[in-house]
């Protein structure tokens, strides 16, 4: 009996969407549904949330857009990825409308979909009573810091949120500010990515002061930020009284050998970390020689990824003693 059913890049349309809502009208054990890059719109997704609303659907994925019958009919839906589809700040509107008395979705998926600080104003209200969603994923959309103000005052006392993706939303320092005010109330966040955000030094100095309070942060993505030495001095210095971050993302920034020496200098005496990624910096074969040794010493790091620094054959041929960690 049908369980998995996947239509991505059909083209079907909203009459498509019609006819297939009919054939499975009295499927009751349905469990995953993909209907991406379909060009289904609201009336394609009407249909849907009459004929789904008796089935046991456990997982959409991919679908083009969505009204707030859907959710709300639908309450075993637990993940629903929309990514790269427009809906813009309208459509942010119904499904925060939605999202107020759902009580099953769990992962939700909004990247690339033109959203701005106007939207996130709603989909901040429906955070606040929401008590499921456990991840959501804004990369890619228009936030700048007056979004990220508004998200991260909403997200301060969530106790259900912990994976946040805000990659390329143009976050800048004063975003960083407002995440540092998140980080230092919120105690459910586990993972964020700020990816491609122009946090720069400046910015990072907040989020530095803020992981030195915060007990609840694994995983932290700061790539692509244009960061360099001074900032990483300091973040370096804030994770000497952090005990709960395991994962550092760094890469391609302007890191090069004061900042590498200020993580060695971290590494230790630091036990947490177990992942820093520095691939695609500004590293010479001195300061990775540093790090080198430091990673020696730190028995549980896993992960030392320094790939595409200022490195040659000759060079990396002499750190293979610790090519279980270093990744060159």
């Amino acid at each position: 009996t049908l369980k998995i059913l996947n239509l991505q890049n059909n083209n079907i349309k909203d009459e498509g969407a019609e006819a297939l809502a009919y054939a499975l009208e009295n499927n009751s054990i349905l469990n995953t549904l993909s209907l991406g890059r379909n060009q289904i719109n609201i009336d394609g997704i009407q249909h849907w949330a009459n004929t789904i609303q008796n089935n046991i659907v456990h997982e959409i994925f991919h679908s083009f857009i969505c009204s707030s019958s859907l959710f709300s009919s639908i309450q075993t839906l637990i993940a629903f990825d929309i990514e790269g589809n427009g809906i813009s700040d309208d459509g942010v509107q119904y499904l925060a409308y939605a999202l107020e008395s759902n009580i099953g979705l769990t992962t939700l998926n909004l990247g690339r979909n033109q959203i701005t600080a106007e939207g996130i104003q709603f989909l901040a209200n429906a955070l606040e009573t929401n008590k499921t969603l456990t991840s959501l994923n804004l990369g890619g959309n228009e936030l700048g810091s007056n979004g990220i103000e508004i998200l991260a005052t909403a997200l301060q006392y969530n106790n259900t949120l912990s994976t946040l993706y805000l990659g390329r939303n143009s976050v800048g320092i004063d975003g960083a500010q407002h995440l540092a005010n998140l980080l230092n109330h919120n105690t459910k966040l586990v993972k964020l990515d700020l990816q491609s955000n122009e946090i720069s030094d400046d910015g990072i100095q907040y989020l530095a002061d803020a992981l030195q309070n915060n007990i609840t942060l694994k995983t932290l993505n700061l790539a692509r930020n244009n960061i360099g030495d001074k900032g990483t001095y300091n973040l370096a210095n804030a994770l000497e009284h952090n005990n709960t971050l395991t994962h550092l993302h760094l890469a391609l920034n302007l890191i090069a050998d004061e900042g590498a020496q200020a993580l060695a200098t971290l590494l230790e005496t630091n036990r947490i970390l177990t992942v820093i990624d520095l691939a695609f910096n500004q590293i010479s074969i001195h300061g990775i020689k540093q790090l080198a040794s430091a990673s020696q010493k730190h028995s549980t790091m896993t992960t030392l990824d320094l790939r595409y620094n200022q490195t040659d054959a000759n060079n990396r041929a002499i750190l293979n003693d610790t090519a279980n960690v270093l990744m060159l």
